[in-house]
């Protein structure tokens, strides 16, 4: 099955074989849709949208998840104790726990910080939004997120404390992490430690060890900024590719 995110709401594939069915239907009708994302050890599939973030546990059904803020850029998770984090704009970053009565909460010391009075441009109505939000793999207490227009942000307790990370533009739009594989190829693995890669509007950062580095590093690019279209192929397990736009599972 595939998840197509557009501007009108999310659409369901069911075939994806060159000779099969290639009509897609429209399965629930939204804003326009910024994520789609699963997450290990979390069940269901997530979307954010301009109306909204939804949960859906069979690609039919979906759920409102009333985050305070209606308009979602980003979603990402902790798996460890099923912590969900909704970023919106304007700029906030909300967490809640999944399946808990006890509903969202901003992350206040995220917002709370003298940069935030910055994160705004004036073509975008004065306001900024959260475009990406992850926590690093194998590392469950760093949380990062990127701000258009804001830069990418860094906790290393859970959200309770956050530090900009330097070398990042403030056009910074999106943040994603790329993690060590290993290869049959003799030349040893495709990555030989975590990194995070910030995408802006002037091309992309790296810094090494999920972030932890305390300022990033340019990567001679041209502007890059992200799909408005988000799809997702449904799996019975597994999350998505982080460091792709298209994601499959």
């Amino acid at each position: 099955m595939l998840l197509i995110g557009s501007d009108d709401g999310l659409y369901r594939l069911r075939q994806l074989e060159r000779d099969g069915d290639t009509t897609a239907t429209q399965v629930h009708e939204t804003g326009r849709v910024r994520r789609i994302q699963t997450f290990d050890g979390i069940d269901g599939v997530f979307a954010a949208t301009e109306t909204g973030l939804y949960r859906s546990l069979d690609g039919t059904h979906w759920e409102d998840l009333a985050v305070p803020v209606e308009n979602v850029y980003a979603v990402g998770a902790r798996a460890e104790d099923r912590t969900l984090f909704a970023g919106t704009r304007p700029a906030h970053l909300f967490e809640t726990t999944v399946d808990d009565d006890a509903g969202w909460h901003e992350v206040d010391p995220f917002r709370d910080r003298p940069s935030g009075e910055e994160w705004q441009v004036s073509r975008h109505d004065d306001r900024a939004q959260v475009r990406d939000v992850h926590v690093a793999p194998g590392d469950s207490e760093r949380v990062v997120a990127g701000v258009e227009v804001g830069g990418v942000h860094v906790s290393d307790d859970g959200g309770a404390t956050w530090e900009a990370r330097e070398g990042v533009t403030a056009t910074s739009t999106s943040c994603v992490f790329s993690t060590p594989r290993p290869s049959s190829s003799r030349r040893g693995s495709v990555c030989s430690r975590p990194t995070t890669r910030g995408v802006t509007g002037g091309g992309s950062t790296r810094s090494s060890h999920s972030g932890t580095s305390a300022r990033f590093r340019r990567s001679e690019t041209r502007s890059m900024q992200p799909a408005r279209f988000e799809t997702l192929r449904r799996g019975t397990t597994g999350a998505p590719t982080p460091s792709c736009s298209s994601r499959r599972t």
